[in-house]
């Protein structure tokens, strides 16, 4: 940490630093525990809600929102299925096997 706190750089918040560290073996459990990141976050629900997959993220992994874990599902591939989305947003035309398709 000390090393870190001193690199030009990168983000010198020692709070940030420690979470990264501390994430890193929260990681490492994860995948020991679940055989893989993926098995792990499809187990805490991203298949049906990402908003309560990314709940869940937030709660186990330090300095990490609720906003910031759905933007790191959604960059990860992952997308709420069609029938979830709100009506209207043009994102309920979008689900796995129905690209493009009203459903």
């Amino acid at each position: 940490v000390v090393r870190l706190l001193s690199d030009p750089g990168i983000i010198r918040n020692r709070r940030k630093i420690e979470a990264v560290i501390r994430n890193a073996g929260l990681f490492q459990e994860v995948v020991a525990r679940e055989r893989s990141f993926h098995a792990y976050v499809e187990r805490i629900g991203a298949r049906g809600d990402l908003e309560q997959a990314a709940a869940e993220l937030s709660k186990v992994f330090a300095h990490l929102g609720p906003t910031s874990a759905l933007f790191f599902l959604f960059s990860a591939g992952w997308r709420q299925p069609a029938q979830l989305e709100p009506k209207g947003t043009g994102r309920e035309l979008v689900s796995a096997g129905t690209a493009g398709q009203a459903v």
